[in-house]
């Protein structure tokens, strides 16, 4: 281990993905297949972070469409019971 805590190896489930990685660092402009694994960790990080944002997000509009539908059946029931009530 590094004085970081980096191991500088890293064993790649298959060959397919080291290529890939390798050429996305030159590719990319990274100095080294590790600068780009610590990129795409901190890029991982931060998208998960997101993704509780994101949620919340999407649970607020599903509330607010909801509430929204709610209120329009509502008004629909009480203009139909006005229309049948007789004067």
């Amino acid at each position: 281990m590094t004085k970081n805590g980096f191991s500088r190896t890293f064993r790649y489930p298959s060959d397919d993905l080291r290529d890939k990685v390798r050429a996305a660092v030159k590719g990319r402009g990274f100095r080294s297949e590790q600068a780009f694994l610590i990129a795409a960790c901190q890029n991982e990080l931060e998208r998960g972070d997101n993704a509780g944002t994101m949620m919340d997000d999407l649970e607020a509009r599903i509330v607010a469409t909801l509430l929204n539908m709610g209120r329009e059946v509502q008004s629909l029931f009480t203009q139909r019971l006005r229309s049948t009530m007789p004067i």
